[in-house]
C-alpha cells in the first residue's frame, strides 16, 4: 500500500483488500482454506475519487450506452 496515488489512503485500501480476500474465501472437506486470489476483479472509473472506491459482493457490470 506504499504509492504516490493511494498512500494517503493506505488503511483505508488495505480494509478493501482485506474484505476481498475474505469475500472469495473457500473451505474444503478437510477444513483447509483457500483464497483465489484470480477472482478478484479491479474495476476502474475514471473521474472518481479514490474515496469513492468501493467493495462489489458478486458480479458487477459496467456497461456503456450502446447508441
Amino acid at each position: 500500500m506504499n504509492s504516490k496515488i493511494i498512500g494517503s489512503e493506505s488503511k483505508f485500501f488495505a480494509g478493501l483488500a482485506v474484505d476481498a480476500i475474505y469475500g472469495v474465501k473457500t473451505t474444503n472437506s478437510d477444513g483447509l482454506s483457500k483464497y483465489p486470489i484470480k477472482s478478484i476483479n479491479v474495476l476502474s472509473a475514471h473521474g472518481k475519487s479514490t474515496k469513492e472506491s468501493t467493495l462489489v459482493n458478486g458480479y458487477a457490470l459496467r456497461t456503456l450506452r450502446a447508441s
